[in-house]
């Protein structure tokens, strides 16, 4: 198993400022190709979701199968959430507009993340630990901390149309949908874009599913991954 940081994310590079999900899957894609692993099981949660679509619908050669945990896609509903204009989340307003993470969120990434947004999104608690909290804090505090998330919250609102048209090929390889605190919302997105989707539920759990109930999820996706082996 590879546990890969998206660039901008974790300890991989800090991401320029015209960073986007293209740019991401891309860096994928050409990891895959390095690595010459073979057509592989990818998976994405949440904002990293659009990004292995991406990879699976351009590179369908590299992808065994897709899974998909809490997603959604540009241009299938998810560009919704990000329009701040329109009832969208409001931080995904300041993240995307230039000059506005420095401004507001330097020095209080802690507060920001663990205090506000997890706690926001999670139906258990905690769902950080006191170490994840200091490994968030760490990433994000770097200089530039926020370009990698900025650049995929800009992708929800800009790439609608460039991933309808991808859809027009719909993908092939088996795909799991994965929901949680999102409802249906995942399995009906991923059903938009594919022709083989299995639907799962994880109930009682909030939307950062990996992070907070990863025995439950791992359940599912051994289930999955046997049937396709």
């Amino acid at each position: 198993m590879v546990a890969l940081d998206l660039r901008g994310f974790g300890d991989s590079a800090v991401a320029s400022p015209g960073f986007d999900a293209a740019s991401a899957a891309e860096d994928v894609a050409a990891l895959l190709a390095h690595l010459d692993l073979g057509p592989v099981h990818l998976l994405g949660q949440d904002l990293s979701g659009q990004v292995v679509y991406r990879v699976a619908a351009a590179h369908p050669e590299l992808v065994r199968s897709l899974v998909a945990v809490e997603t959604g896609l540009p241009g299938f509903g998810a560009e919704a959430f990000a329009d701040v204009r329109h009832g969208g989340a409001w931080y995904i307003g300041a993240l995307v507009t230039d000059g506005v993470p420095e401004v507001l969120l330097r020095g209080r990434e802690e507060a920001f993340l663990a205090d506000l947004l997890y706690p926001s999104y999670g139906v258990t608690e905690p769902v950080l630990t006191a170490a994840d909290r200091a490994e968030l804090v760490r990433a994000y505090a770097r200089d530039g901390g926020f370009t990698g998330a900025a650049g995929l919250y800009r992708s929800l609102l800009h790439d609608g149309d460039e991933l309808r048209r991808l859809a027009a090929h719909r993908l092939s390889a088996p795909v799991l949908a994965v929901g949680s605190a999102g409802g249906p919302f995942t399995e009906t997105t991923l059903r938009a874009v594919a022709d083989r989707v299995t639907g799962a539920r994880v109930d009682g759990a909030g939307h950062y599913l990996a992070q907070e109930a990863p025995e439950r999820l791992a359940e599912v996706l051994e289930a999955f991954l046997a049937e396709q082996d």
